[in-house]
């Protein structure tokens, strides 16, 4: 778990439950570690922590249909979400799962799709 003070508040809203990551969240912490020059070993131990402790959702078809109608149903709207953000969303539609992220993004594109639910 993050154990940085501004994720701590999520804390609660996790505990008790399993917890899966998008492939497109197990990528951007990847990534961070890599631009951040993270040593093998550390960027190894990241690896074995989430794989230990969240499944990781996979991409399929499921969820580009429903990346697809989220960008497009957003761009209607006026709304233009991150793209990684429209995926992670997309992976909580597709597998019907509840997204728990502090970001603004998620609650705005829950407003265009009933469907999406976010917390906190």
């Amino acid at each position: 778990m993050d154990r940085r003070p501004e994720a701590q508040d999520l804390i609660p809203h996790i505990t008790g439950y399993a917890t899966v990551i998008s492939f497109i969240t197990l990528g951007e912490l990847l990534r961070g570690a890599r631009e951040r020059s993270w040593a093998v070993q550390r960027i190894s131990a990241l690896e074995r922590y989430l794989f230990d402790n969240h499944g990781v959702l996979p991409y399929d078809v499921s969820v580009a249909r429903e990346w697809a109608r989220l960008m497009a149903d957003c761009a209607k709207r006026g709304f233009t979400p991150g793209v990684n953000d429209a995926w992670i969303a997309a992976s909580g539609l597709a597998f019907d799962l509840t997204i728990v992220a502090r970001d603004a993004a998620f609650r705005t594109m829950a407003q265009f799709e009933p469907r999406l639910r976010v917390l906190p």
